[in-house]
């Protein structure tokens, strides 16, 4: 049996290979390419028998899983703990194929070597970066949504794309990362019918859905329909748009749980941070390990503020840097605060898995 898993695996690789652009892009935000799980034997009755996708448990853990990283699917004992696997992720060529690189081919496959706990389900990320033929890429294209959100001919094929591939994939479900839609000027009643669509037409292939929203995004004004589970990015405090300070904080927290508490939305917390150098300019974002060995490397002492974020300062030939960094304590906080506060029925999601 196992031998026969493999070589159908390796079959599916050169398929897949076959089929994709060979380019690699990375990315320092959140979301990006997604490679092959196991078409394990533990998905839920709905995606093995083909019937409509019930509405989804929005107390799930979540951690997404990137390309770019390869430590990742090597720390089984991280990623157990999630009931939730998130491969991030694809993105777009200019004519709005999907474009997917090697290594989320690449870290597919690793995973799919690795046994995934009962119960735990995938997902594959889709994310409105572009890839341009000059090899420069943008990301969170608001041009992207607006061709896509404005054509229902494009949003159709968009959207078979998004199917097949997480089909081919084995995954359990999809994941929605198209950002910025707000600054797209009106076009929040085209992206809502778009996850109307999506979630009809993924449900009845026997696949879930998250949606992944902005802070930004109005959701007051605007009817969520049930059953996709959504999920809140709670880490924009501070970073690359701002002075230095903490990815979040307990009255950030607050609020955001708050404003989307009417649709039952998880929430995305962050590990690592920024530098921030002279003028308070962002530098460089930076992982947890790698801010934690920059402070040994500057020798720097390292302070834990009231938000639960790490923070150090140092001199440097251009003058003071800063840096501030959340680790797993600092995430274990936050998750405390949002969870107290929802009564404990809150899904949280780690940006991202180191």
């Amino acid at each position: 049996m196992k031998k026969t898993i493999i070589l159908m695996m390796a079959m599916l690789w050169v398929l897949l290979v076959g089929c994709d652009s060979n380019q690699s892009v990375e990315s320092e935000t959140p979301k990006e390419e997604v490679p092959v799980l196991d078409v394990q034997e533990t998905k839920n009755e709905a995606v093995d028998s083909g019937e409509a996708v019930k509405t989804q448990d929005v107390s799930r853990n979540a951690a997404w899983c990137v390309y770019w990283d390869p430590s990742p699917a090597d720390s089984a004992d991280k990623y157990s703990k999630y009931s939730d696997l998130v491969l991030f992720g694809c993105i777009y060529s200019e004519d709005y194929s999907l474009y997917i690189p090697d290594k989320l081919y690449e870290l597919a496959l690793k995973f799919s070597n690795k046994n995934v706990s009962s119960g735990q389900e995938t997902y594959l990320s889709f994310i409105n970066d572009v890839m341009h033929a000059d090899g420069t890429s943008t990301q969170k294209s608001t041009d992207f949504l607006k061709a896509v959100l404005s054509d229902p001919e494009l949003s159709d094929r968009v959207i078979d794309d998004m199917i097949k591939k997480a089909q081919t994939f084995g995954v359990n479900g999809i994941e929605l990362d198209y950002e910025n839609v707000h600054k797209c000027d009106g076009f929040w009643a085209e992206y809502l019918d778009f996850v109307e669509k999506l979630y009809s037409r993924a449900s009845a292939a026997g696949l879930k859905l998250r949606v992944v929203l902005m802070v930004a995004t109005p959701v007051s004004d605007l009817n969520f329909i049930k059953g996709p589970q959504y999920v809140v990015m709670c880490y924009n405090l501070y970073g690359n748009h701002s002075g230095p300070g903490p990815k979040a904080d307990e009255e950030f927290l607050k609020k955001t749980y708050d404003k989307f508490k009417s649709i039952d939305a998880g929430y995305a917390l962050a590990n690592g941070g920024f530098e921030w150098g002279p003028n308070d300019k962002a530098v460089r974002s930076l992982t947890a390990a790698d801010a934690a060995a920059l402070a040994k490397e500057k020798g720097a002492e390292v302070t834990r503020d009231g938000s639960g974020a790490l923070t150090y300062s140092f001199q440097s030939d251009d003058g003071k840097h800063t840096v501030f960094y959340g680790d797993e304590q600092t995430i274990d906080r936050w998750s405390s605060i949002l969870k107290n506060t929802a009564n404990g029925n809150v899904g949280i999601s780690l940006w991202k898995l180191e």
